[in-house]
């Protein structure tokens, strides 16, 4: 019976292919000897080898095979490279006890024999820990950053990124002077002067800080004319209320088409309702406001009424004043027209007749321009605290 006398990785063939060769890639076959015998003689000539392994001395799983065909042996010596034709890879090679099997000429020869560890079997299990990477791929304690240690595909860390002397995003550094100097470095987040600092969800971008100072929300084209310098792009600004000493609506002929003359200012503002309230949330109970109400407006003038998203209307109280100064010249005109029709009447009248009392009509249009007057800058007062 055919037997398997000698079977051992050479070592020092294995340690001469890596001496000399700093960090060289390790070797990706194993060196097989052993000395085969017949009934005690040594096997001489030509011979087909195959090779096995398995997950156990005796039966077990196969995990790897490999034909070798005719192979040489010379009194008995056989010397071949496991994974020459099929790799070992690191599948087959997992850390799992193995054994190998030889089979000569077509008959498995016995015992298998036990796969033991050589030196770079104790290389690659460090690398083991290094989850199959080389180590040139791990940056060491003290290291630049660049495209070597940084995984484009993106990472995942846990804990807290601390980076003592800033850090840089693209073109936004935080905590560092990159793109000038900074009199507060440490709590500064900057970009470079050309560019600006934009805020998106999603797809859609809701704020924008420019590098010229502007803050711009919920993008509207077209807001600030070319040439203007415009602090803030605001289509809807929602407040409580403001203090302030001053206060200009944009009006200029530039931003304007279809102009109109208003008309019908007097019966607009008959019909309009001036009311006095209190609002539900408010700290001074006793306290009391003068304005309109919303739903009222929106019966005499809609232009005047906006509602919010969740339905609450608000008046523009401050347009209201063009409705008050076209009523006071209707007014205006009326007492014009009656003056002149008295003064005719005066006219006609003989100097020595007494001097007709002035109507009641003339009183009450008279009266009602005083009032309406004294209205007009009462809405105007109330424009700067708008209800």
């Amino acid at each position: 019976m055919k037997q398997l006398l000698l079977a051992v990785a050479l070592l020092l063939v294995l340690g001469a292919l890596g001496a000399g060769v700093a960090h060289a890639q390790v070797p990706q076959t194993v060196t097989f000897s052993a000395r085969i015998t017949n009934g005690g003689v040594a096997l001489t000539g030509s011979h087909q080898l195959r090779f096995r392994l398995y997950t156990a001395a005796t039966g077990g799983d196969l995990r790897w095979e490999e034909n070798h065909g005719a192979v040489s042996i010379d009194d008995g010596l056989v010397h071949v490279g496991l994974g020459a034709i099929t790799p070992l890879t690191i599948t087959v090679l997992s850390g799992a006890p193995l054994w190998v099997e030889v089979e000569l000429d077509g008959v498995a020869m016995s015992p298998r024999l036990p796969l033991r560890s050589v030196p770079y079997a104790v290389r690659a299990g460090d690398a083991g820990q290094l989850g199959g990477l080389q180590s040139f791929e791990f940056a060491r304690a003290v290291h630049e950053h660049d495209a070597a240690y940084v995984n484009a595909g993106g990472d995942t860390m846990t804990g807290h990124l601390h980076a003592a002397g800033g850090a840089r995003l693209g073109e936004i550094a935080i905590g560092a002077a990159v793109h000038g100097a900074l009199g507060w470095p440490y709590e500064t987040i900057q970009l470079h002067p050309a560019h600006n600092l934009r805020f998106a969800f999603g797809a859609e971008q809701r704020m924008m800080l420019g590098s010229d100072g502007r803050l711009q929300m919920a993008q509207t084209n077209g807001d600030c004319p070319t040439g203007w310098f415009c602090n803030g792009h605001f289509w809807d600004l929602t407040v409580a209320s403001i203090l302030y000493s001053g206060l200009a609506q944009r009006s200029d002929r530039r931003l304007k088409e279809d102009i109109r003359p208003a008309e019908g200012g007097l019966s607009k503002v008959r019909a309009l309702e001036p009311v006095t309230f209190a609002w539900k949330r408010r700290t001074d109970p006793a306290e009391r406001h003068y304005g309109f109400i919303a739903q009222d407006v929106r019966n005499v003038v809609p232009e005047l009424v906006d509602a919010t998203a969740d339905g609450t209307l608000a008046v523009e109280t401050t347009a209201m004043i063009p409705i008050l100064a076209q009523a006071v010249k209707e007014l205006d005109a009326q007492n014009a027209q009656l003056r002149a029709e008295l003064a005719e009447l005066r006219r006609r009248v003989p100097a020595s007749s007494a001097s007709p009392p002035v109507s009641q009509a003339s009183r009450t249009v008279l009266a009602g321009l005083i009032l309406l007057l004294g209205a007009g800058a009462i809405v105007a007062l109330l424009a700067h605290r708008r209800s």
